[in-house]
């Protein structure tokens, strides 16, 4: 549904607009990118001039798609804001849209608990049990044989950008069928791999496809996808095919 895509892209570009300018915040309640690092400067200038402990300020965003599929679209935006003095705060929001209209079908479900808003919101929105197996594909974005057109992915990667600094390739992971508690993650050789930072997380997904930033060097996969179906879990690494360049999916073989 191309024209709901729409609706949903510009309501959360509104929501990321507004997180790097800060344009709902207030002289008590300092809120956004811009003027986290606008005060970050005054206090580094007046530590500079009179002396004193110089404070770190941070503001990470992160996006997980907790549900995609013809039905809905779900969305948990956390927020992390450090004015220098321990704790930080912490503020999880819950979206839901509706897939077919781009309609927000109530109003934001907000949470200082990330976590626990995650497992609320992913059991309100379960989809029906089925024995669905899920087939995953990958390609480069403006590649050939996807399964879904541009017009019909959900675009995650644009709003990680704490994740996503020096990413290079665009990717578009298609998924027929559904897939559950999908999750990309870099990956560290040993003598076995073993999964570390998660970069991506969707909770369903289903005959969709989820577009990602990714790098590949070396000549092993640097990342990795987990997911479950009703076949069980499976892990797939990220790589590209040794004929003709193109990212491709593989198991692991020891």
């Amino acid at each position: 549904y191309p024209e709901a895509a729409g609706k949903i892209s510009e309501r959360l570009g509104i929501m990321e607009d507004d997180w790097y300018t800060g344009n709902d915040a207030s002289e008590s309640n300092v809120y956004g990118y811009n003027n986290l690092l606008a005060l970050a400067e005054d206090d580094y200038g007046l530590s500079r001039e009179f002396g004193g402990e110089v404070k770190e300020y941070m503001a990470i965003r992160s996006v997980e798609v907790l549900r995609a599929d013809e039905r809905f679209c779900v969305f948990l935006i956390t927020d992390y804001r450090d004015l220098g003095e321990a704790p930080g705060e912490t503020l999880a929001r819950a979206c839901c849209f509706d897939a077919k209209t781009g309609e927000l079908m109530k109003a934001e479900r907000q949470s200082d608990d990330p976590e626990g808003l995650k497992a609320a919101v992913l059991a309100e929105f379960a989809p029906n049990e089925t024995d669905q197996q899920a087939k995953l594909t990958l390609r480069f974005f403006n590649g050939e044989g996807s399964t879904a057109s541009e017009d019909e992915f959900v675009d995650v990667a644009k709003l990680n950008y704490s994740e996503n600094e020096g990413f290079g390739s665009e990717l578009l992971l298609n998924v027929e069928g559904r897939a559950e508690d999908l999750a990309v993650y870099s990956v560290f050789w040993g003598e076995e791999p073993s999964l570390m930072d998660q970069a991506y997380y969707a909770g369903y997904l289903q005959d969709t496809a989820l577009k990602l930033e990714m790098s590949f060097a070396g000549d092993l996969p640097g990342h990795a996808i987990r997911y479950r179906d009703a076949a069980g879990e499976h892990i797939l690494f990220m790589e590209l095919s040794g004929e003709d360049g193109s990212p491709i999916l593989t198991s692991f073989q020891p």
